[in-house]
């Protein structure tokens, strides 16, 4: 019993906020908390989901097109995508993540 007060003191101590390194660790620990919040937010922002379903389509299907200019390099996208195309007939062309 004795020894888990002495381990409780030792962490008191070290989580100090007055000592240097109780304030670094704390501030570590709030900095990987947002970068976590943060991360998990871009996530959902970057993630990408496309999904076609239907039986029968009279034309062209065209999914997730993007135009490149000379020099640009918008095109370059941070994004996870998920494409998905549920037809059984199509009468026209099918294009999937591609450039015009």
């Amino acid at each position: 019993m004795e020894a888990l007060y002495w381990l409780g003191g030792q962490f008191q101590n070290l989580l100090d906020p007055g000592t240097a390194l109780g304030a670094f660790l704390i501030s570590c620990l709030a900095g990987w908390t947002c970068s976590f919040i943060a991360g998990a937010k871009w996530k959902e922002h970057t993630m990408k989901k496309n999904k076609i379903t239907s039986g029968e389509i009279k034309g062209s299907i065209h999914q997730d097109m993007h135009t490149q200019a000379q020099g640009d390099s918008s095109v370059i996208r941070k994004t996870s995508k998920k494409n998905e195309i549920n037809v059984k007939k199509v009468d026209g062309d099918v294009w999937q993540d591609s450039e015009k």
